[in-house]
């Protein structure tokens, strides 16, 4: 072996900067070399066939194994054989394992002078015979005393230790070169990945829908992105190393704002960091307008360096300007509209001012400021909704809502679940959570109207919840707490309904606290008119028929009749009354006969066209109780048999009453009314 042609090959080695270029470098430049065979090297690695590995059974530390990385060689025999291909039998070996292992392990070369005369074990001896190998050369790659690898250096002519020597010198000198190559490639690896992020960075900044504008400790402008050139109107040139006082700076706030990044570094962590801000900015015209602002540090060496994520929200302000006019104009209109809500609904106020209604009304006053249970009795008809609605209203609860059940129409089986609600699979059809009632009233009011329909067995479970305040819904197992106020309306004699075991006398306490009685509407005759006018004024305007005029003759004709469906009957009447007369006088001959109403006797005679109203004289007959209830049933059955049994909707039994269909149940339950088959 040359020992100048070894040196010249350290010389090519070490000029290169590809790990692979010095690898084959060096295997070719060796197997070049007078009498050598073959030149392989191996690179510890990290472990990755341990699998399939022959050596599988003897390594004990998977973790790394020597890789064959360059291989370059000259056959005797076979001439076809590739002794370049790294894919061999030796392609992984295990530290330790023949001597390329054992120099990988210990990290101290191995000559082997004669190979036959050494007498090894070798893996493939016949091999070794018929290319003429006489010696063997494993050299470690050492860089800062950590082993990188194996030199192994097989030639057909006996090594001296002249030769072993700069063998070893040159694969110290190849370590190096090995040692700076990938140090090369881990910097160009590193400087790609900086120019990527670099070119990610600039397309993000370019690209950006936001102003990006960063700047020194002094307020010194050093990046200016293309949004910021768009929307402040300069160019990035004009505005780099200028102060940002001096350019996006109102002159207003310059005084304010320009040592506000100083402010930053002095006091180290700011408020302002990291949190938007709105303020005004300049254009270049001068020009001012609203951005939303946030301030980030860069976190490197040296002074610090602040990037502005700026946005112009002159949109945004303007849309919520109008959005701030728009609900002003919303909440003007609204309360105009609740204004004529209450003008125009038929139950919008309480009209009148006899001494029975007076009487009512400051009851109403003294108990809507307590949360005092309150029942409501009276006819069907006489307001009982609207007079717990006025109670409602004039209590603390008034911001909260008022929550109505008809008690009549919730069906037995439903009866927990409307009033307490359920949860998702509590029953069949059970398919979500649900509130119940009492749980959507709370911090409010609840109404239970026709509670006497409520059937006896579920009296108890109603009970528990007004003495406890406390719900349960269906298929829970937890109460919540509530603080409901509770108003209840009948129209039967409860007292009555307590004594025959109908109804439990200890809710009725409860529901009693504050009995109060609406008179019907005969016991409030000076009201009549004031009525009649207030429902002639909604009919005519939601009807269209505004030329409808009320005399006192109609007056007088309504004042004599005897309303026993109180309020809602009188607003049916004149209804049906708008409906026939389209304009002129109010004519209500037609509805009070086809009414077949029952005369007020004292209150004036008839008037003229009324050919079907009987009026009995101050001489007639008084009725009973039991007569009386006799004449209701009669003309209960008279009225389902004139609507042939339809109970409700046009032309029902319910509307020919004036009654509402769930008082009309109530009657037919009352009375036994059945139809007949």
């Amino acid at each position: 072996m040359e020992d100048d042609r070894l040196l010249s090959l350290a010389v090519a080695v070490a000029s290169e900067r590809n790990l692979q270029d010095v690898l084959q470098t060096i295997v070719r430049g060796l197997a070049s070399q007078p009498g050598v065979a073959l030149a392989r090297i191996w690179l510890l690695l990290p472990g990755d066939i341990c699998n399939s590995c022959f050596k599988r059974d003897e390594c004990r530390d998977r973790t790394k194994c020597l890789h064959l990385v360059a291989s370059a060689g000259t056959p005797i025999h076979s001439q076809e054989r590739d002794w370049s291909l790294l894919n061999g039998h030796f392609r992984r070996l295990p530290l330790k394992t023949y001597v390329v292992g054992v120099v990988g392990a210990t990290g101290k070369a191995i000559l082997i002078r004669d190979v036959a005369s050494d007498h090894l074990h070798l893996a493939r001896p016949e091999w070794v015979h018929r290319e003429g190998i006489r010696s063997i050369a494993a050299h470690p790659f050492i860089s800062r005393d950590e082993v990188l690898g194996v030199l192994a250096t097989l030639t057909r002519e006996p090594l001296d230790e002249r030769a072993f020597s700069w063998l070893g010198t040159f694969a110290n000198q190849a370590a190096v070169a090995i040692s700076n190559a990938r140090a090369f490639e881990a910097l160009e690896q590193a400087h790609e990945a900086l120019r990527e992020s670099v070119a990610r960075s600039s397309a993000i900044l370019e690209n950006s829908l936001d102003c990006i504008v960063t700047a020194d400790h002094e307020g010194r402008i050093l990046e200016f992105n293309q949004a910021a050139e768009k929307t402040f109107g300069y160019r990035r040139a004009e505005v780099i190393g200028k102060l940002l006082a001096e350019t996006i700076v109102p002159e207003s706030m310059r005084e304010r704002r320009s040592h506000g990044l100083m402010r930053i570094v002095e006091a180290g962590e700011s408020q302002l960091l990291g949190r938007r801000m709105e303020m005004i900015a300049r254009r270049a015209d001068g020009s001012e307008f609203p951005i939303e602002l946030a301030i980030s540090r860069v976190a490197l060496a040296g002074p610090p360096i602040f990037t502005g994520f700026i946005r112009d929200i002159t949109e945004r302000k303007r849309a919520e300007e109008e959005v701030t006019r728009l609900r002003r104009q919303l909440e003007l209109e609204n309360a105009y509209l609740n204004e004529q809500v209450k003008e125009r609904l038929a139950f919008g106020e309480i009209v009148g001012k006899s001494p029975a209604l007076l009487e009512v009304l400051q009851q109403i006053e003294m108990v809507a400021r307590t949360d005092a249970a309150v029942l409501i009795t009276g006819e069907s008809g006489t307001g009982k909704e609207l007079a717990a609605r006025a109670i409602h209203e004039r209590s603390a609860r008034r911001g909260r809502p008022l929550v109505t059940v008809n008690c009549a129409s919730v069906p037995r089986e439903l009866f927990e679940s409307e009033f307490f609600g359920h949860v998702k699979g509590a029953f069949t059809g059970a398919v979500r959570d649900r509130i119940g009632r009492f749980q959507l009233a709370n911090k409010g009011t609840i109404f239970l109207d026709e509670v006497g329909e409520i059937p006896l067995e579920l009296q108890g479970k109603l009970l528990r919840v007004l003495q406890e305040q406390k719900v349960e819904r269906v298929g829970e197992d937890h109460e919540r707490q509530l603080d409901v106020r509770v108003i209840a309306a009948t129209n039967h004699n409860l007292k009555q309904d307590c004594e025959a075991g109908r109804f439990r006398r200890d809710l009725y306490y409860r529901l009693s606290v504050f009995p109060l009685e609406l008179p019907p509407l005969r016991d409030r005759v000076p009201d009549i008119g004031r009525l009649a006018a207030h429902f002639l004024d909604l009919a005519a305007h939601r009807m269209n028929c505004p030329d409808i005029v009320l005399t006192n003759q109609v007056v007088e004709q309504l004042t004599a009749y005897d309303w026993p469906g109180n309020i809602r009957e009188l607003r049916n009447v004149i209804e049906r009354a708008v409906i026939l007369s389209q304009r002129g006088p109010l004519r209500i001959d037609r509805v009070l006969a086809a009414g077949a109403p029952v005369a007020r006797g004292g209150h004036g005679q008839p008037p003229a066209g009324v050919g079907e109203v009987s009026f009995p004289s101050a001489e007639s007959k008084v009725l009973s109780s039991e007569e009386l209830a006799r004449m209701e049933r009669d003309n209960t059955i008279a009225a389902l048999e004139k609507a042939r049994w339809k109970l409700s909707g046009t032309g029902g039994a319910a509307e020919i009453l004036g009654i509402k269909p769930t008082t009309l149940a109530s009657r037919l339950k009352r009375f036994g009314i059945e139809r007949r088959r």
